[in-house]
């Protein structure tokens, strides 16, 4: 053995703090987020849902039921005035059910920062009324 290598033990103690550290940090932004994204989800799909049915219904009452169920998820965001509107566009015996989702929602980071997450999603979905 080289008088160089004895001196080597190989541990790297540091950089294993490190990456703990980053791991740890990543989990806890992560537990914050992640429900955030996933009530998102869950408003997309009913509105893409309550979209499907919207043949021969009135857009109010269509409204009127997504503001339900966004109730229930506890996005207070989602159920602002402006948040979701809803438009039905016929021509004849066929048309679209429009709806615009904009609602911003804010994170806070266990006080250091906050981060907000906007949502801006349009869905346009065909239908048909009247069809014999």
């Amino acid at each position: 053995m080289s008088p160089w290598t004895r001196k080597q033990r190989g541990e790297g103690k540091v950089g294993c703090t490190i990456s703990l550290l980053v791991v740890i940090i990543l989990a806890a932004v992560a537990i914050k987020v992640i429900p955030v994204y996933y009530a998102d989800n869950q408003i997309y799909d009913i509105v893409e849902r309550k979209a499907e049915q919207g043949a021969g219904r009135n857009p109010e009452d269509m409204e009127k039921e997504i503001r339900i169920e966004i109730r229930g998820l506890g996005v207070p965001e989602a159920l602002a005035p402006s948040a979701v509107k809803i438009r039905k566009i016929m021509s004849g015996s066929e048309g679209r059910v429009v709806v615009n989702l904009r609602y911003t929602h804010k994170v806070d980071l266990y006080g250091i920062t906050d981060w907000t997450f906007t949502v801006d999603k349009t869905l346009d979905h065909p239908v048909l009324e009247n069809i014999k």
